[in-house]
């Protein structure tokens, strides 16, 4: 069965569906699927909560099964993404993910380390440790110029 998709959800249905309706091979880079031919397979109203939960479902389910990323075009539906603007988004994923790591880092400087039980002090020089990587790690434009 197309992804081990089961209807274990009141969603489920739906979910089922939109796996049926676009198949693995109709999946091609740069393909755009208009939110209305969605709205069509799950009977779902695209405004509604449980069409957003039913296609984020899907999408992820595409993404960590067989590597297909599909990106929202705004008003329009989603597109297969291809390999340029895969990268595109992990780039903007790794930018949030720094810009995260940098809050915690300065949320981690308002603590009051002397006033930390044994457990609490190993939790903050994990946090620290972390972010402290994760910073280094992220110092991409020292050392890869920004091409996008």
């Amino acid at each position: 069965m197309y992804m081990n998709a089961k209807v274990t959800t009141v969603l489920g249905a739906q979910f089922v569906a939109l796996c049926e309706a676009f198949p693995l091979e109709s999946m091609t880079e740069g393909r755009v699927i208009e939110y209305s031919t969605f709205e069509g397979v799950t009977k779902l109203k695209r405004d509604s909560v449980q069409f957003k939960a039913v296609l984020n479902r899907w999408r992820r389910k595409l993404l960590k099964e067989h590597l297909i990323k599909l990106v929202a075009i705004p008003k329009v539906g989603l597109q297969v993404a291809d390999n340029s603007r895969r990268l595109q988004e992990a780039n903007k994923s790794n930018d949030r993910a720094l810009r995260h790591a940098q809050q915690a880092t300065v949320l981690l400087k308002t603590v009051d380390v002397t006033k930390l039980d044994e457990r609490e002090r190993l939790v903050y020089d994990c946090n620290t440790r972390l972010n402290s990587g994760l910073l280094l790690a992220g110092s991409k434009e020292k050392i890869v110029p920004r091409l996008l």
